[in-house]
């Protein structure tokens, strides 16, 4: 299934019984790494066709994912190749979304608030 990225689920949504989102101006937000697989000796042949044109998707194949699901409406999933740190998934969110969502507390499963860090 080498190349065959284009069926992610396109909306991601986090419930939580606890606050309303939207009248508390409070989030959730989900990070997870996807391993890579190991690859075929087929895979790495047709993996290499897009090692120059589509680096991120090489990249990611060979070292896996991190996601980052905000379940808002802009910038719902934030995918990554490799493996990524909080910070740095905080820092692909767009400035959008900041503008769209200022004055709401975001908070990580474990409860850790997400700041933002990018320009500010």
């Amino acid at each position: 299934m080498v190349h065959a990225f284009d069926r992610k689920k396109r909306k991601f949504q986090l419930y939580d019984f606890v606050f309303d989102r939207h009248a508390d101006k409070k989030g959730l937000m989900l990070m997870v790494y996807i391993a890579p697989r190991t690859l075929t000796e087929t895979d790495k042949v047709k993996l290499e066709i897009y090692s120059k044109t589509e680096s991120e998707y090489y990249q990611g194949v060979l070292e896996g994912w991190t996601v980052l699901a905000t379940a808002q409406k802009i910038d719902n999933l934030i995918i990554c190749p490799g493996k990524r740190t909080r910070a740095e998934m905080i820092d692909a969110i767009s400035p959008d979304f900041w503008k769209e969502y200022a004055g709401f507390e975001f908070r990580f499963l474990d409860g850790n608030v997400v700041n933002y860090h990018k320009n500010g």
